[in-house]
């Protein structure tokens, strides 16, 4: 009998590990380079909805001093460099993945199983059946449309997070083309503002507000290098030197405009 209790005990544990590390609800974004296929993928069970965009027939800019190529020779370039992968399509998208999945199909059970964990594979399983399937092509004309409505993070667009952009690198455009990729990301710029050149990139946020814009923050942070600062007030991030000079923005960026 007690053998019996222990292994239902071991059991109940188990299941309920499993399903603490495993897949919750939240949008899982997706990266996706199969070939000369590259993908962006939103499964949102809080939409639902699978919106899977594929970027085609136009060049994407490669930050870091790399400047443009057609979207078909990205998986060559990026090779095996996923923060590499994720920075060219936020920079060219605004789109900051979970997952970058190469040379497989991201719905494959395997990779599911590796995202999700075997709860949630099966919550997804049981679920997307009933979901809206969306397959199209990147429209560069329409991303301040599509890309918040249908590959933003879910939990970003409800919470309606305001964000401060100032430009302190003394580059002309700079400022409005982050502004223009943070709200494709989810987020609403409430101004692009021109300051004094400073070399270091910071992001100013509120810890009283923590459930709102820090995991937001600690994001961006990631994206660009930012030092974090805690401070009441406005959600800010200023533009530093040392930034555009690593992705080197004015040297091959602007070539196109």
């Amino acid at each position: 009998m007690k053998i019996k209790i222990i292994v239902i005990l071991i059991f109940v544990v188990g299941l309920f590990l499993a399903n603490k590390f495993s897949w919750q609800g939240d949008d899982i974004l997706i990266l996706n380079m199969d070939g000369d296929k590259v993908e962006m993928v939103n499964v949102s069970a809080q939409r639902g909805m699978v919106n899977v965009y594929t970027v085609e027939n136009m060049d994407v800019w490669i930050p870091n001093g790399m400047g443009w190529y057609p979207a078909n020779r990205l998986r060559l370039i990026v090779k095996d460099d996923a923060k590499l992968a994720s920075k060219v399509v936020f920079y060219n998208f605004g789109f900051w993945p979970n997952h970058v999945i190469l040379d497989q199909k991201w719905n494959s059970n395997k990779n599911l199983l590796a995202m999700l964990g075997p709860v949630g594979w099966i919550k997804y399983r049981l679920m997307s059946d009933n979901w809206l399937w969306r397959n199209d092509s990147i429209d560069v004309g329409e991303l301040a449309e599509s890309m918040p409505r249908d590959l933003a993070n879910s939990e970003v667009i409800s919470n309606d997070i305001k964000i401060n952009v100032v430009n302190a690198t003394s580059k002309n455009g700079f400022g409005n083309m982050i502004a223009d990729r943070l709200e494709w990301f989810g987020l609403m710029v409430t101004s692009v503002q021109t300051f004094e050149p400073q070399q270091k990139c910071q992001i100013y946020y509120d810890s009283a507000k923590q459930n709102k814009n820090i995991n937001v923050a600690k994001t961006l942070a990631d994206i660009f290098g930012c030092e974090l600062i805690n401070r009441g007030g406005l959600f800010e991030i200023v533009l530093g030197q040392d930034m555009e000079e690593v992705i080197k923005y004015s040297q091959t960026y602007v070539r196109a405009l």
